[in-house]
């Protein structure tokens, strides 16, 4: 088997309630976004900024599932902008367009 390079992932402050996603959101950083997504305030409006997501795939789509369900558990919102196609076509294929409202185009 090659050595493949470990995927990374990286989730920063871009404003009050807002943040910035990069890297890859796959099955091998699923378990870091789920800790870096400790410092997330799930009873307020959180608005992430998907526009460095460079690769997402199920586990990935499972997480963001996971961040509306604490939003919504919390009295908070969960606002996705900027979202890769990869992520879209994963929404709609799992028929959550419902949960995470207007994809656009």
């Amino acid at each position: 088997m090659a050595d493949q390079s470990p995927s990374s992932l990286d989730l920063e402050k871009a404003g009050r309630g807002r943040y910035r996603l990069s890297g890859e959101l796959v099955f091998g950083t699923a378990e870091q976004a789920l800790t870096l997504s400790q410092s997330l305030d799930f009873a307020t409006t959180v608005e992430l900024d998907l526009s460095g997501v460079k690769r997402v795939d199920s586990a990935g789509l499972a997480v963001m599932v996971e961040w509306w369900r604490r939003c919504q558990a919390a009295g908070g919102q969960l606002k996705l902008g900027e979202i890769p196609e990869q992520l879209k076509a994963l929404i709609r294929i799992s028929q959550l367009d419902s949960v995470f409202g207007d994809l656009g185009g």
